[in-house]
């Protein structure tokens, strides 16, 4: 462990200290808009990691790839959402349709966060839902048994070699820290490791920081009693020369941006019609919907909720009615309800799923095991999802501290993927 290091460790152990003193007080925030001057740094040494490559950002589609260190996440949530924060930010900021972005997870290895889903997307916009949609590719939980630490000088090498053929990709690792620390019992690369010397022919790690980060990113976390300043590193990775595939002829990057943003809504014709023939079905419209809200029916009929590979079809299912409850390993319902018993989670009812007019509510029932992060942001006790369906996927933290049969307390966290289906 290198000495910056070192006198950085204490400034983040006060961080977290000050953070679990408020926890009590005051739920912590993170203030989205520090990020933005740190952001900005980030996006000129993308632009100018391209240029070095004689490739060009205005003419170019580029394959931006993030990968997220994550074995501090349990210890510093904000820390996490900061770092998800900074990856959708500079897509948002610079990316155009017919980009790529694809999401990666590194400790000691790159791990598979989430192995049943394609994480790899190709933007079609800047909009609110392609917003979700990429921090929906962002990891939220460490490794599983993760042992903390992380290697990157291993990681570049493993991401050098996945993308040695697309010289069209910008990797960014985000991580609390950019030098490399060991977990318990285990080695890192190194800076003179040959295979490390070998990614480095191909491509250019950009250092501007002695612990080899090419951007320092500073960020606010807001308390009831003060603000505090905790910070990440970013590394970017780039090829020595950069090819990406041409935009369309004739446009550059800054005009499909301006055509994206200025896109008219474009009007419904509108043809002479008698009022009065119009008020027949809107009548029986109102009457239709109050009905379905208020005299149990409440369902928008081909939705399907999918918790865990498990299938519940929310036809005919009343407003407000528990549609399934979470609960841990053996634990069964007493009133009839469905059970989805989690493994490793505490074994009680931890939550419900309750139907709602326009979605489903998620609501922690368990003072000891909560909801605590949904879709990468830090969620409500009670949290909608409503129904979308260009937006079907889910992920759900729940975490808390569980006593075990010995009367010792341990951090459980479990991931649930929710779907939200219409057939």
């Amino acid at each position: 462990m290198n000495c910056s290091l070192l006198l950085r460790l204490p400034s983040a152990l006060l961080l977290l200290g000050l953070l679990n003193a408020q926890a009590q007080e005051g739920k912590p925030e993170l203030d989205l808009k520090s990020l933005e001057p740190g952001i900005l740094k980030l996006q000129t040494a993308a632009k100018k990691a391209i240029q070095d490559g004689t490739g060009n950002l205005d003419t170019q589609n580029v394959h931006w790839v993030f990968a997220f260190s994550t074995g501090h996440y349990k210890s510093d949530p904000l820390g996490a959402q900061a770092a998800r924060e900074v990856a959708t930010q500079l897509v948002q900021n610079l990316g155009v349709t017919g980009d790529r972005v694809t999401a990666r997870a590194w400790e000691m290895q790159i791990w598979e966060h989430k192995p049943t889903t394609d994480l790899t997307r190709t933007l079609q916009g800047n909009t609110a839902e392609e917003r979700t949609a990429l921090q929906n590719l962002w990891p939220t939980t460490p490794q599983q048994e993760s042992v903390g630490g992380h290697d990157t000088e291993q990681a570049i090498v493993s991401l050098t070699q996945e993308f040695q053929n697309d010289a069209g990709t910008l990797i960014f690792l985000v991580t609390n820290t950019a030098a490399s620390i060991g977990a318990a019992g285990q080695k890192v690369l190194g800076l003179n490791a040959p295979d490390y010397l070998t990614a480095l022919e191909n491509w250019n790690r950009v250092d501007s920081t002695r612990d080899g980060a090419t951007v320092t990113i500073n960020y606010i976390v807001k308390t009831p009693e003060r603000n505090i300043t905790g910070s990440l590193d970013v590394i970017l990775v780039a090829p020595r020369t950069f090819v990406g595939p041409a935009l369309p002829e004739g446009k550059n990057r800054e005009v499909l941006r301006q055509e994206k943003a200025s896109e008219p809504v474009k009007p419904a014709e509108s043809k002479p019609f008698p009022v009065a023939l119009l008020l027949v079905p809107l009548l029986l419209g109102i009457a239709y919907l109050l009905y379905r809200t208020f005299a149990g029916g409440g369902s928008r009929g081909g939705w399907v909720l999918e918790v865990e590979g498990q299938r519940f079809d929310l036809a005919g299912i009343p407003v407000q009615k528990v549609v399934v409850a979470l609960a841990g390993t053996g634990v069964s319902s007493e009133d009839g309800t469905h059970v989805v018993n989690v493994p490793q989670a505490p074994a009680e009812k931890f939550a419900e799923i309750i139907r709602v007019p326009n979605g489903i509510k998620i609501r922690s029932t368990s003072e000891n095991f909560e909801l605590k992060e949904i879709d990468g942001k830090v969620a409500t006790r009670d949290l909608v999802l409503p129904f979308k369906p260009d937006l079907p996927d889910h992920s759900a933290v729940f975490a808390g501290e569980v006593r075990s049969s010995s009367g010792i307390p341990r951090h459980i966290e479990r991931t649930l993927q929710i779907r939200l289906v219409k057939e």
